[in-house]
């Protein structure tokens, strides 16, 4: 885990500002909004506000890109599973919402 300070809110995720260990730098990264809680995020702004101090791991880190994506929620347990979609939203509710679609689908053809 490491320190890192929220510096701009999107509707998608928060921006933050990461401490490197032992250098006093700083890097940039995005907290997805699936990746702020282990749960669904009906607003960002519930969650954080600029200039919180947060507690982030590293998902991946893209240096071509000059990407780094980061997570606030706990990690799973090995064989666990979040149920969440890529949006935050529980999964059920996607299959429920593509089950709705293809019904209209088939009655429209």
């Amino acid at each position: 885990w490491l320190d890192a300070t929220v510096r701009r809110i999107e509707r998608y995720g928060a921006f933050v500002s990461v401490k490197v260990p032992d250098s006093g730098r700083t890097a940039d990264g995005l907290v997805h909004l699936s990746e702020i809680k282990n749960a669904f995020v009906e607003d960002i702004n519930d969650e954080l506000q600029v200039g919180q101090a947060v507690r982030v791991r590293v998902v991946s880190v893209d240096p071509r890109a000059r990407k780094m994506c980061l997570s606030l929620r706990e990690p799973l347990a090995e064989g666990e599973e979040a149920g969440l979609d890529m949006y935050g939203r529980p999964a059920q509710e996607e299959e429920e919402e593509a089950s709705e679609n293809r019904g209209r689908l088939a009655r429209d053809s």
